[in-house]
């Protein structure tokens, strides 16, 4: 059965790969490198900078604000010729190709949104009333996603490197497969 409101950094790291490949090309290790670069960068902040607490994660964060301090922190250690706190880290090529800062980046507007899906989901998990779900779900706001970024990151290497592409993607569709899944315990409903 699909959990609902897991803050356990495990479930929140598989939904957030699942998002990235989304939302990138097919057979691309974007989603990998930047679930790979959020775990990373977990160990770095905390072992380097005043950033992120002893017992902070950046996959349980709510605060997006805060989100937005440390990636403006990690895009100009990034934009450094020594990379500032990333200095003797392993994997320089993280920060040299920019991968932490476009990692938090696509974080910054996941969790609002995935934490907007399992209100949803825990709203339709109570709910009796077809009608009324329907009139509750639709007055969840829809947080407002950062499409436009501009960095200005000189990225003098393909790898890594992102361009603005306009696409049309359907809104809450996940949140519809989860309660089918849920309402036919996981089973294929036709046979």
């Amino acid at each position: 059965m699909r959990r609902l409101t897991s803050t356990h950094p495990d479930d929140i790291a598989n939904d957030f790969k699942r998002y990235a490949q989304e939302r990138s090309t097919p057979g691309s290790n974007m989603p990998g490198s930047y679930v790979q670069s959020i775990n990373k960068l977990n160990v770095i902040l905390k072992e380097n900078t005043s950033l992120l607490g002893k017992n902070e994660d950046l996959w349980t964060f709510t605060d997006t604000c805060r989100l937005q301090e440390i990636y403006d922190a990690i895009l100009a250690a990034q934009k450094t010729s020594d990379g500032g706190f990333f200095a003797g880290t392993p994997t320089p090529s993280y920060w040299k190709q920019y991968f932490y800062s476009s990692a938090v980046k696509m974080l910054i507007t996941f969790l609002p949104l995935r934490n907007r899906q399992e209100l949803m989901l825990a709203k339709a998990a109570d709910a009796t009333d077809a009608r009324l779900l329907a009139k509750e779900l639709d007055a969840i706001d829809l947080p407002p996603e950062q499409i436009y970024w501009d960095d200005e990151v000189p990225v003098t290497s393909v790898v890594g490197k992102e361009r603005l592409a306009n696409i049309k993607v359907r809104e809450n569709q996940d949140v519809f497969r989860c309660m089918v899944l849920r309402n036919y315990r996981e089973q294929c409903c036709l046979t």
